[in-house]
């Protein structure tokens, strides 16, 4: 919306939508669910983007057979999920930020989502990782660790977020 885009969402939380429409002018803009469940007709949307959410589909494949109904031709999706097959996951164990066991009902890394988007009509275009803001960084021999890992995470592309970046075939 910042920059000219007619925007809108689907969410799952009331929460989230009450913040967007209060707080990010969307009011009237946003509604409760996912894609299926909004009926929207062929071809509809130019870009459509899934930001920390894909990971809570209880049915991905399905969300995105609909999506790909959804979407104009050459559209657009978009999709930053947590990475599950990061150095961060695993030096930080369960208090990774995104583990998540009753949340996060998947956790795929990037040749699994690929794989799938692929199956499902989609040409994966960019996929690149990028080290999450979530890890606070302190003045102390674990905040500076954490930092020389983010800076190593972003110089390796290893970071802890996934983003795909992909077209309707």
């Amino acid at each position: 919306q910042k920059y000219g885009f007619e925007s809108y969402g689907v969410d799952f939380s009331e929460k989230a939508i009450q913040y967007g429409e209060m707080k990010l002018g969307l009011s009237g803009k946003l509604s409760k669910g996912t894609v299926i469940d909004q009926k929207y007709p062929n071809d509809y949307w130019d870009i459509i983007t899934y930001m920390q959410c894909f990971e809570h589909l209880e049915d991905p494949v399905t969300e995105l057979k609909e999506v790909r109904r959804v979407i104009k031709p050459s559209g657009i999706l978009i999709i930053d999920i947590p990475r599950f097959f990061s150095i961060w996951r695993v030096l930080l164990g369960k208090h990774w930020y995104c583990f998540s066991p009753n949340q996060h009902i998947w956790q795929c890394g990037r040749r699994g989502v690929s794989s799938i988007l692929e199956r499902e009509g989609f040409k994966v275009i960019e996929a690149r990782t990028r080290a999450s803001l979530h890890h606070e960084i302190t003045f102390d021999i674990r905040g500076i660790t954490k930092f020389f890992i983010k800076m190593i995470a972003w110089i390796t592309g290893t970071g802890d977020h996934l983003i795909l970046v992909a077209q309707k075939k």
